[in-house]
């Protein structure tokens, strides 16, 4: 009886490997092939040991753990871990998740920002109506029952996104004490503000995701001789967008190179001669990451002065998977080598206090630092 028992376990978890590995090995082939399909036979035998193991693993949660567990949760699961595994911004995105990131502009937004370090996302600002509640410097640990520990960066920022008037709950540690909050979000409804002050143009661009927005706000500044692009608040761009809006910030072509898996990729941004400003110069600290560092890497090869704060060196090329059941893969597969993970140092060192002095009077700045390079 023992043994005809062992034996249909045996020909169960059996059938359950074939299943997982015939999954398992079409999600992983379906991938594989997408995204490098010139090397798609090279180091066959390897790849195979490697999807036979999460076959196995798989094909023994689901014969032996203790409760029924989901084929598709397991699937989840692997996939997320796959992302975590492998940088900063590379990702496995569940279908809400996805879903955030294609409605980001009429999401809610807590009014925090943050970088992630040791593993959690760390407060680097606020919006001054919350700063009774959060400061600078808190450890945000849960977000609205989930941990944060080890979850990509995209993924936290989607967290601490919902429908506008909700309230998100969040656990975070200042020091030695936890803390419980309710974050009730506000939209965003504008693409970018414009400010005139002193004769001076500010530009704090937020989501430039079409062409309409990106034409309205240029025609807008069209007539400025004297401009500021304040890139602390890009929120949500696309790399291709990046290219489309920057083109317009420069007076001089610019030649970029990306190292990817296949090669080095280099591409040529030429400037478009429709702005009129004869002064031009973007503000950068650690909080400008992703497109709005690229925008910034590409302005000041172009000779753009930049003023503020070293950018934290988290830029490159995405590419999306995106599968029938909503969810979305995304993976790193270019870089540019003297950007990633250096960062772009500003012309003009200044700290958050003094940046906000700078933007009422920038002209005293700019000519004090001039008198420092005579003096040298």
């Amino acid at each position: 009886m023992a043994k005809t028992f062992e034996k249909k376990e045996k020909e169960k978890m059996k059938k359950n490997i074939v299943f997982y590995s015939i999954a398992f090995f079409l999600v992983g082939a379906a991938t594989f092939v997408t995204v490098n399909k010139e090397k798609i036979f090279q180091k066959k035998e390897k790849t195979y040991d490697s999807v036979e193991m999460v076959a196995h693993a798989a094909a023994l949660i689901k014969t032996k753990y203790v409760d029924e567990v989901k084929p598709a949760r397991v699937f989840d699961g692997a996939l997320l871990k796959m992302g975590e595994y492998l940088d900063f911004l590379s990702s496995y995105l569940s279908k809400a998740e996805s879903e955030k990131l294609r409605n980001i502009k009429k999401m809610g937004y807590t009014g925090v920002k943050f970088v992630k370090q040791y593993g959690f996302p760390i407060v680097t600002n606020v919006l001054p109506s919350l700063k009774d509640k959060v400061k600078k410097g808190d450890i945000i640990k849960v977000v609205n029952g989930k941990s944060t520990f080890n979850i990509p960066y995209a993924v936290v920022k989607y967290m601490l996104t919902n429908l506008p008037g909700k309230e998100i709950n969040v656990v975070f540690m200042r020091g030695e004490e936890r803390k419980r909050i309710k974050l009730k979000l506000k939209v965003l409804s504008d693409n970018y503000v414009i400010k005139r002050e002193n004769g001076w143009t500010v530009v704090t661009p937020l989501f430039l995701n079409s062409e309409k927005t990106i034409e309205k706000l240029l025609s807008e500044i069209k007539r400025d001789k004297k401009i500021i692009v304040d890139l602390r608040a890009f929120y949500y761009i696309s790399n291709q967008t990046v290219f489309k809006v920057v083109k317009y910030f420069i007076r001089k072509p610019v030649n970029i190179t990306f190292d990817l898996n296949s090669g080095a990729k280099s591409i040529r941004i030429k400037p478009v001669n429709y702005l009129n400003y004869n002064k031009l110069i973007l503000i950068t600290d650690y909080q400008t990451m992703e497109e709005a560092e690229l925008f910034a890497y590409i302005a000041k090869k172009s000779g753009v002065k930049i003023v503020g704060g070293k950018t934290p060196g988290e830029c490159g090329l995405m590419y999306t998977i995106n599968y029938k059941d909503g969810t979305k893969f995304m993976v790193l597969t270019g870089v540019i080598n003297e950007l990633y993970k250096k960062g772009i140092e500003p012309d003009l060192k200044l700290k958050s206090k003094e940046i906000k002095k700078f933007l009422i009077n920038p002209e005293k700045y700019l000519n004090g630092q001039k008198e420092k390079t005579k003096n040298k």
